[in-house]
């Protein structure tokens, strides 16, 4: 079922809370087209509503790679980079594990670029992953799930972001808002809020 988000007298979806002028975020879709569940793609935006129905075709500008698994969902949007070429850097670090100089220190060949590396489950550890490497761990990051399944995926991961991540879980509308997750009470405590807010 696709997302909904609210929207203006025009029908334009519209975010809660208007994003900062200096917003930038790095995304993970999920594709709903049929045998093609948990196909991944991983972009970066300004702004995730408009880059979502770009994706789905609604507007001009989608990315060509995304146009044959259509539906799809925008599962993840991680944001608070100091600027748009940190958020850059770390959208190409999350598409490319395998070629990136950070992964091959702290995770030497976990990483190979193969085709099953380019489905959510993967993206997800990646993900994590990334949070744990100076690289980026410095940086005061907000990650906002949309789909509750994804979110308990995360949670379910072995290691826990950092304890100044912030993590929400709520519609795409509501980033920067919605189930406040916070993982300095740790894995345990995440847990229980997941079933708590969201079940």
């Amino acid at each position: 079922m696709a997302e909904s988000v609210p929207s203006s007298q025009s029908g334009i979806p519209q975010y809660s809370t208007p994003l900062s002028p200096n917003f930038y975020g790095c995304y993970l879709l999920s594709s709903r087209k049929k045998g093609c569940e948990n196909h991944a793609y991983v972009g970066s935006t300004p702004n995730p509503i408009r880059r979502l129905r770009q994706h789905l075709g609604e507007i001009k500008g989608g990315a060509k790679q995304t146009e044959r698994k259509r539906p799809w969902d925008m599962v993840v949007v991680v944001f608070g980079f100091p600027n748009k070429y940190a958020a850059l850097q770390f959208e190409w670090g999350w598409q490319r594990p395998h070629l990136s100089r950070h992964f091959s220190t702290r995770y030497p060949g976990a990483y190979k670029g193969t085709r099953n590396e380019q489905k959510i489950p993967t993206k997800l550890r990646v993900l994590n992953d990334m949070l744990q490497l100076e690289q980026w761990s410095r940086w005061s990051l907000n990650i906002h799930f949309t789909k509750e399944e994804i979110a308990t995926a995360f949670a379910r991961l072995p290691t826990a972001p950092p304890p100044h991540i912030g993590i929400t879980c709520g519609p795409l509308a509501d980033i920067g808002g919605g189930c406040v997750l916070p993982s300095m009470f740790g894995r345990h405590f995440m847990s229980i809020l997941l079933v708590r807010y969201l079940f």
